[in-house]
């Protein structure tokens, strides 16, 4: 009489079923997954269907499941990348000065700062295998500010321009990863 759990009464369409945890409550309900039958105490509402206890428990998204590697991995990408993100900004800086004669438009030296910050995000972002966390978003938007730093002690430049594309690039590294 006693299957899996189920308890049922008789065969065929018309069949009783009971609840597999409260063997007390008659149902007509079943876990779309196993099939055990289940009552409206126990079920759980999933986006395919309605489930058992068992089979309806919430899985963990492994986008969020961050290791201690993951992290070692991505701080130390942050510190690459911002060093290098430094260097190739200095060079970019002379490179433009050179082009122009020694003017070179703010905007046009502020470009490298938005760059610099998507290019340290889809770094980090794949260093990690595309996970992602608050802690690592906030060491690669660290990253691009190092970026500036390294760039500025090579060959100084200042503009309001440059500080708001190092803005809009410290932004854009962060939200990759969060």
């Amino acid at each position: 009489m006693s299957t899996d759990r189920t308890q049922q009464v008789g065969q065929g369409p018309g069949a009783a079923h009971y609840c597999a945890w409260h063997p007390e409550i008659e149902t007509g309900l079943s876990c779309s997954h196993c099939g055990k039958s289940i009552c409206t105490q126990c079920m759980v509402q999933a986006p395919v269907g309605i489930r058992c206890r068992d089979c309806g428990k919430p899985v963990a998204n492994p986008t969020y499941e961050f290791r201690p590697l993951y992290y070692l991995r991505g701080l130390a990408t942050c510190i690459m990348v911002g060093i290098g993100g430094g260097v190739l900004w200095a060079v970019y800086n002379y490179l433009v000065r050179y082009l122009f004669d020694g003017f070179a438009p703010a905007l046009l030296l502020a470009l490298a700062g938005i760059v610099i910050g998507i290019g340290a995000g889809e770094i980090v972002s794949r260093a990690v295998d595309r996970k992602r966390s608050v802690l690592l978003s906030w060491a690669t938007g660290g990253s691009v500010i190092l970026s500036y730093a390294i760039a500025v002690l090579l060959g100084p430049f200042f503009s309001i321009y440059t500080l708001l594309a190092l803005a809009v690039g410290v932004y854009l590294a962060m939200i990759k990863l969060r």
